[in-house]
């Protein structure tokens, strides 16, 4: 279980969360609590619709969970691409 709060992102970008999951455990779902704000698919790829704020929730075969939160602006932003360290979870953007 974890959490992590990430950079702001540019509306229309999409990036790719990464989690490390334990031997024997698999992921299970992903999630997010604004579908305005960003959709993710089943491989952990967020696409960024519109201005807000957004938590992405990963939850294992085995009921860990690890959230994931952040900002959509639609001014140009800096993404770092090189990752976020949550539970050696980590971050592509595309």
């Amino acid at each position: 279980d974890g959490t992590a709060s990430g950079a702001t992102v540019g509306v229309g970008k999409g990036m790719q969360l990464l989690a490390e999951i334990m031997t024997g455990d698999a992921v299970k779902s992903w999630t997010t609590d604004n579908k305005n704000v960003a959709v993710i698919d089943s491989q952990g790829w967020l696409a960024l619709m519109t201005e807000g704020s957004v938590t992405v929730t990963l939850t294992t075969v085995q009921g860990a969970k690890a959230t994931y939160s952040l900002k959509v602006s639609a001014g140009a932003v800096n993404v770092n691409d090189d990752g976020v360290d949550q539970d050696k979870a980590e971050i592509r953007t595309r």
